[in-house]
Formats: structure tokens, C-alpha cells, sequence
């Protein structure tokens, strides 16, 4: 049998495309959606203003919304504002449901998991320091996953001075109402996104903790762009002189690191977590009308270079910010725990 899976905040960009993965996932069965008390008892497909191009099927549509303090399931995915998030979510946990959550809210506690499986997945510890009988486990700001997903390959290679993030992101990723407002992004670009760039620095420093070259500094730029799904990152890494750390490599014959080794190292990490990296070949890729599908898990990789300095390396990374940015996000993390809970 199935597990049963509530969603809060399933009206939202993000629990709609929660919904949407949920509904044919081979592990995990949507029975439960809650809701403010205004809609309690509604249908959920008469409430919802249905923004996803795949079909809402008709057994979701029928679920009745229903208050949080009636929620059943044993597995609660969270896509809440961090506000609300901060005070429900420990209220559910304490009634013994493990929630997984989109919210910044307890992203930062000690006692709690930012979970990206293929990087941090022995961060599933801390959930033994939590003394409720549910527990909670967070996923990263989205920009936050892609980053660290495209940078932690790179980190097996040499140790690292120093990285410059520049971001272009999505207006679905600022969520509904009152999200952006079209006079502000149509034909035109934002260079600012509220806590955004702390929110990518302090995270990336929980994250990535156990790489031994995590000991640089990040300069990170952000911008709210008129893209509707797909952040893009431009990523410039400066090694040190130590230059390759391959332990194949003669030390009297060091070299900097190449677009190739880049390369060759992603495709490593693609043996272990089939399918996580996109290698784009062609000069002007990857694009987010062009690259990314509705349920797009994967991170994209593309202008893997080097500069006149042949110790920087940049490239391009993009990700869909609604899937493994946000409620994919979560739903791995589900994956990953459900059967260690």
C-alpha cells in the first residue's frame, strides 16, 4: 500500500505542483489537503485556480478540504509561508506527523535537516535530536539546491578561493498573490529579491559543511527576470593555486582545472544520481523555454569554460524552481526518508 501524503498550502504554485507529482508517484498516495476555515469541506478542484499544464485527475479534484488539526496521514508536505510554517509545523510534529517542508521557517535550526539527498543525506541524523514523535525536515531556498547541486562536483577537484553567483529567476518563484506585479517585470529586470542573497549564502554554508574545500567566500547577485518557470545561474569559481587535486595527477605536473575535467566530473556524479545532471553542448544553452519539462528533477549544466585567468572556471546552471527547487525538493526528501522514519 501506499503512504498517505497530506499537502498544507495546496493552492499556491508550489502545492500545485506538489499535487501534480503526487498524483501518479509510485511510493506516496495524496489523500489529505488542508486548508483555511473558509474552504473546509470544499472540493479541492472547485477552490483551486488550476495552473499546471498536466490534468488534475479526478480523485484529487473530489477530496474535500479539511482543517490541519484533522489531518490524518502520517507524512505532511509543507508548502506554507514561513510565518505560518514557523508555528504549525512543530504543533503537527508534536502529534506525530513527519512533516517535509518548503518553509524557511526552520531551515536554520540545528536540530533540523536542510536535506539535499545527494549531497547531505547523513544530515538525517539530527532528526534523532528532535523530541517530538513526528519529526521535520526542510529543503533549501530553490536557488539554494541548484547552486549547490552544480558547485559540489567541483568541489572534489581542487580547493577554492572563492565563488560569484549571479542569478536569474522566475516570477513563479516570488509565489501567488501578491507575488509580482506585471507593471514591475514585464520587459524589464529586478537586481533585488528580499533576503534572497543571505538566504543562498547561509544555507549553502549548512549544506555543503562536510566538503573540505568549503572554506571560501561567496558573492552572490540576485535578479527577479520575466521568465515564468526556470532559474538560471551564471557561476564563476576561483581555485587556488593547489590547483587539481586528482590523486592521479603527478604534483609536479599540476594544470588548472579545464572545461573538460569539469565535465568528466559531472558525468561521474550522473553513474551515482542517475540523471541529475543535464551536460548542454551547444553554445547558447541551457535555455528555460527550451530545456526544462513540466517535471523536471534534474540541473542543467552549460558554458562550462575557462577565462583569461585559467584558474576561474564559469558556467551556467538552471533548474525548475517549482520541481527540484521547491515541492520536488520536498517529495525527494520524502523518498529518501520515508522508509528510515
Amino acid at each position: 500500500m501506499k503512504i498517505k501524503v497530506a499537502i498544507l498550502g495546496g493552492t499556491g504554485p508550489v502545492g500545485q505542483k506538489a499535487v501534480a507529482l503526487l498524483q501518479n508517484h509510485n511510493i506516496f498516495e495524496l489523500s489529505e489537503i488542508a486548508t483555511s476555515s473558509k474552504n473546509i469541506d470544499k472540493n479541492y478542484g472547485d477552490i483551486v485556480n488550476w495552473k499546471e499544464q498536466t490534468t488534475l485527475n479526478d480523485r484529487i479534484a473530489k477530496i474535500k478540504m479539511c482543517a490541519s488539526e484533522e489531518l490524518k496521514s502520517p507524512f505532511i508536505l509543507s508548502a506554507l509561508p514561513a510565518g505560518v510554517a514557523k508555528e504549525l509545523e512543530p504543533l503537527l510534529a508534536n502529534k506525530g506527523h513527519h512533516i517535509f517542508s518548503n518553509a524557511s521557517a526552520w531551515r536554520m535550526h540545528p536540530d533540523v535537516p536542510l536535506m539535499v539527498p545527494e549531497l547531505n543525506s547523513d544530515s538525517i541524523d539530527l532528526l534523532k535530536k528532535q523530541p517530538s514523535k513526528g519529526k521535520i525536515v526542510t529543503n533549501p531556498n530553490c536557488t539554494t539546491v541548484f547552486f549547490n547541486l552544480a558547485i559540489a562536483p567541483l568541489l572534489e577537484l581542487a580547493r577554492v578561493k572563492s565563488i560569484s553567483l549571479v542569478t536569474m529567476q522566475a516570477i513563479s518563484g516570488a509565489g501567488n498573490r501578491p507575488g509580482v506585479s506585471a507593471l514591475d517585470i514585464s520587459g524589464n529586470i529586478i537586481p533585488y529579491i528580499e533576503d534572497e542573497e543571505d538566504k543562498i549564502e547561509k544555507e549553502s554554508k549548512k549544506i555543503l559543511q562536510k566538503f573540505a574545500s568549503y572554506k571560501y567566500d561567496i558573492s552572490v547577485n540576485v535578479h527577479r527576470v520575466p521568465v515564468l518557470h526556470g532559474h538560471t545561474m551564471a557561476i564563476h569559481i576561483y581555485f587556488d593555486d593547489s590547483f587539481n587535486n586528482n590523486k592521479n595527477n603527478n604534483s609536479n605536473n599540476k594544470k588548472p582545472i579545464s572545461a573538460e575535467d569539469a565535465t568528466n566530473t559531472y558525468l561521474e556524479w550522473n553513474k551515482k544520481h542517475h540523471d541529475l545532471f543535464v551536460i548542454h553542448q551547444k553554445i547558447d544553452h541551457p535555455q528555460p523555454a527550451f530545456d526544462l519539462t513540466n517535471f523536471d528533477y534534474r540541473v542543467h549544466i552549460g558554458r562550462i569554460r575557462q577565462g583569461e585567468n585559467k584558474n576561474i572556471l564559469s558556467l551556467v546552471a538552471l533548474g525548475h524552481n517549482l520541481v527540484r527547487g521547491a515541492a520536488g525538493a520536498a517529495i525527494r526528501n520524502m523518498e529518501f526518508c520515508y522508509d528510515k522514519l
